[in-house]
């Protein structure tokens, strides 16, 4: 959420960057995606690009059973479980606070 401060405060002075960042959280970014904004949906595809990045390495170097995902970018994630594909089997995947 902190990277939508580029699109948001872009040019406004440090006090108005410093109240956006500590008013935008992963959800406010995901219900614009939501929307149709286009900041908020690049920035939930570039936050999915990274994890899934992340969670493919880790799966290739330690073949997981399951995956947790914590926090509040996994609370506005959509359900990871529907987005893989069962060939090969993909670990489970759990989104949790």
């Amino acid at each position: 959420a902190i990277r939508a401060l580029a699109g948001v405060a872009d040019g406004d002075d440090d006090a108005t960057r410093m109240a956006v960042r500590a008013a935008v959280r992963a959800e406010h970014v995901t219900a614009a995606a939501a929307t149709g904004d286009p900041l908020g949906a690049r920035l939930v595809r570039e936050t999915l690009d990274a994890c899934a990045a992340a969670a493919v390495g880790f799966v290739n170097a330690f073949d997981p059973a399951a995956l947790l995902f914590g926090g509040s970018v996994a609370d506005a994630l959509p359900d990871l479980n529907a987005m893989t594909t069962p060939d090969p089997p993909a670990p489970t995947i759990i989104c949790t606070r």
